[in-house]
């Protein structure tokens, strides 16, 4: 074979694998969709939860949820409210949930109602829609209330996923080519690999030291020493410099410490060296991640629609970040490494803003709980945890009663005038 031939065959070879590699990377997406599943309990199960600032137990009903059982039928409103850990109660006792508080609320100024608590820890908005759905099987709602939560902007799945490995290739010469040639198959070896890495940490999340030898700090199966180990590692995946690791580690070893055990979320902890511009995503929503809020905002369309398919009322509540009420826990917030910004602890945040116009475009009603918090200040959620403590639920329910009562049994009030 002469050369030019050769030359053409190997060519044309190239070119032939080229393209099928192509085509499988083109089959990634549908053999992997983002948030094709949402994680939840199975039913009817009764555990504990504790760390060294809340104990608490959890009951959760046939449906998975945790909520009283909900019959087939009943005379009684039903109200959804569907959410993440926020509304689910991360660290209280399900009769101080806001969700149960509110009914309460209710129920006393006379209204047959239920609240349904559809909310569920890690749980990203892109499921909401289905998660929706697929409880209108099994009950019929007769309203919806959607909450969220600051991080929904990032927290969505594929959101948080697509900006951790974009940031891994893009910080990789080889991953870079790599992405040329085959994007869709690197970000998911690449997003695979971050699973397994957050698996390993949640996993750790409350360790019980079993060896005789737990006493020394420097053996190699300490949970502290792993959790260090586990942080060099994420730090480097995420090109983090190692003098920025170092400084950070020992600006916050007793946190490391405490996170090693369990005693305090490891990944609330990691968060602020691994993604310090999180909030400034979140809160400030720059150019360059306008696109996640368009894909939240297309969810909370969604459900809007969801809503009206089925004429029940809807409405929309935003619980704010601890970091736009709380000082203490925004100079916290700046300690674990965030970028923060002082005008969120007295100024309305562009992501309110933003939430304010789309609920005005659809016609959707809209609480926004910031000045709520506000008013109290500090004290209403945990020391090292996000979520609302017994205080911030309760201070919250009574704004959110009146809310729901204002679009919920506002048009039976008006109909039985008329």
């Amino acid at each position: 074979m002469s050369g030019k031939k050769k030359a053409i065959f190997y060519i044309v070879l190239i070119a032939i694998i080229v393209f099928i590699l192509r085509g499988i990377d083109a089959l990634v997406p549908l053999a992997f969709p983002p948030e094709a599943d949402y994680m939840k309990s199975p039913p009817n199960v009764t555990f504990r939860h504790e760390t060294d600032e809340f104990a608490y137990d959890i009951r959760v009903n046939s449906q998975s949820l945790r909520s009283p059982e909900i019959p087939v039928v009943s005379d009684n409103t039903r109200i959804v409210f569907l959410g993440d850990s926020l509304v689910y109660g991360t660290g209280v006792q399900e009769e101080d949930t806001f969700t149960r508080r509110t009914e309460g609320l209710l129920r006393a100024q006379g209204y047959a109602v239920d609240v349904i608590n559809a909310g569920y820890p890690q749980q990203a908005p892109g499921t909401y829609p289905r998660r929706f759905r697929e409880l209108t099987e099994e009950i019929q709602p007769d309203a919806l209330l959607l909450v969220l939560y600051t991080n929904d902007v990032m927290d969505m799945a594929q959101n948080d996923a697509a900006v951790q490995s974009n940031d891994i290739v893009s910080g990789s010469f080889a991953l870079s080519a790599l992405h040329l040639l085959i994007p869709h198959t690197t970000e998911q070896i690449v997003q695979s690999w971050l699973k397994a890495q957050a698996m390993k940490a949640a996993n750790r999340e409350k360790v019980s030291e079993q060896d005789s030898n737990a006493n020394n700090t420097t053996a190699p199966d300490d949970p502290v020493v792993r959790f260090e180990l586990d942080i060099r590692n994420l730090a480097a995946a995420h090109n983090i410099p190692e003098s920025k690791v170092n400084a950070w580690i020992e600006r916050n070893r007793s946190l490391i410490a405490r996170a090693g055990r369990g005693d305090v979320s490891q990944w609330i902890l990691l968060a602020g060296l691994l993604k310090s511009d999180f909030y400034i995503n979140c809160l400030d929503i720059p150019d360059n991640r306008r696109a996640m809020f368009e894909r939240l905002a297309a969810v909370i369309t969604e459900l809007k629609a969801e809503a009206d398919a089925r004429t029940i009322p809807f409405g929309l509540v935003y619980v704010p970040s601890e970091l736009q009420f709380d000082a203490r826990k925004w100079e916290l917030g700046k300690q674990l490494g965030y970028e923060v910004n002082p005008a969120w602890l007295t100024q309305t945040s562009q992501l309110e803003r933003e939430l304010q116009n789309l609920a005005g475009e659809i016609n959707a009603p809209f609480l926004n709980l910031t000045p709520v918090c506000r008013a109290q200040s500090a004290g209403l959620v945990w020391d090292y945890d996000l979520h609302f403590n017994e205080r911030g639920h309760a201070i919250v329910a009574p704004a959110i009663a009146r809310f729901v009562e204002g679009i919920v049994f506002a048009e039976s009030a008006k109909g039985e005038t008329e």
